[in-house]
C-alpha cells in the first residue's frame, strides 16, 4: 500500500494490509469490488477499471476510480491483483450534470410542436417525438422507432407526402450531400406544407449526427428558391 494510498483512504499501511479490500468501499459497493478483483485475479474480466465510493477512516466517502490488473510471479503463475486509484470525484459531477441535462433536453424535446428525429453516425434513429409522429402521420409510439434506419422511417413517412418518390429522392440528396439544409418545403397528401431542416450534430468540431427538424407551415410562409 502506497503513501497516496494511505492519503486517500486515511489508513495507514499497518491499519489496512490483510484487510479483504472490497471492506475499504462504501457497503453498497462491496460486493461489487470484490467481483470486480476476483475477476482480474480469475482472468474471466472483462474491463480494468471500476468506478465506487471508498470509504475514509473519518467515514466520508470519496468517488473513486479502480484500474486494476493481473500480477504475476517470475514464473508466470497469477498471484493476485496490483492496481491503482484516482479521484473521480470531478468525472463524476461532470457525469451526473451530463445525464441532468440529458433529461432535461429529452423533456423539452418531447413538449416542442416541431417534429424531431435524431439520427446518430451509423445512420440509425436515437430519438423521435410525438410530435414527428403527428406530423408524418406515423402509426407508431415515438420508442418503437429508436434504433430504426433513417432511411427506412422516410421510406415509411413519403406516403404521406405527394409525390413520394420526389420526396425521398429529395432527401436522399440531402443526407448524401451531408450538408446543412434549411427550409425546405414539402406538400403532403392532406394539403398540409411541411418545412424540413437537416443540420448536421457535431462534438468538438467533428460530425456525430445529424438533426432532422420538421414543422407545419402555412403556404404563405414557405420560403422562395434562391
Amino acid at each position: 500500500m502506497s503513501p497516496a494510498w494511505a492519503q486517500f483512504s486515511g489508513y495507514t499501511a499497518s491499519e489496512a494490509v490483510g484487510k479483504p479490500m472490497g471492506e475499504l468501499f462504501a457497503e453498497t459497493d462491496h460486493r461489487a469490488i470484490s467481483a470486480f478483483l476476483s475477476g482480474i485475479a480469475g482472468g474471466t474480466a472483462l474491463r480494468f477499471e471500476q468506478q465506487a465510493a471508498l470509504t475514509r477512516k473519518g467515514g466520508e466517502s470519496l468517488w473513486v476510480e479502480v484500474s486494476a490488473a493481473p500480477l504475476y510471479s517470475a514464473s508466470g503463475s497469477p498471484i493476485g491483483v496490483c492496481g491503482a486509484l484516482r479521484d473521480a470525484t470531478e468525472s463524476r459531477r461532470v457525469a451526473e450534470q451530463a445525464e441532468a441535462d440529458g433529461v432535461r433536453l429529452l423533456l423539452l424535446v418531447d413538449q416542442i410542436d416541431t417534429g424531431v428525429v435524431l439520427e446518430d453516425g451509423e445512420g440509425n434513429i436515437q430519438q423521435v417525438n410525438s410530435a414527428l409522429c403527428t406530423l408524418l402521420s406515423l402509426d407508431a409510439a415515438p420508442y418503437s422507432l429508436e434504433g430504426m434506419a433513417v432511411t427506412e422511417l422516410l421510406e415509411r413517412a413519403s406516403s404521406g407526402f405527394i409525390g413520394p418518390e420526389g420526396f425521398l429522392h429529395r432527401v436522399t440528396e440531402i443526407r448524401t450531400a451531408g450538408a446543412d439544409v434549411r427550409g425546405e418545403a414539402f406538400v403532403m397528401a392532406d394539403g398540409r406544407v411541411l418545412e424540413q431542416d437537416f443540420l448536421a450534430v457535431t462534438v468538438d468540431d467533428k460530425p456525430v449526427g445529424r438533426l432532422w427538424l420538421f414543422r407545419a407551415v402555412l403556404r404563405t410562409q414557405v420560403r422562395a428558391a434562391p
